[in-house]
């Protein structure tokens, strides 16, 4: 899901603002729906956000 996202918007011109609304309220809320009956690690955790980096 996070590298599906990170590959639709990384050639794409974006300000630092419209990126941090798109990860705030498509993201996010993805993710949360994702883990409400998934319990990781932080390793899992660690290596997810190495993706968006």
């Amino acid at each position: 899901m996070v590298e599906s996202f990170c590959s639709q918007i990384r050639w794409r011109k974006l300000t630092d603002k419209i990126l941090i609304s798109l990860w705030n309220t498509v993201m996010i809320p993805a993710i949360e729906y994702q883990l409400q009956a998934v319990v990781l690690t932080e390793l899992e955790c660690e290596k997810i956000m190495a993706k968006t980096y």
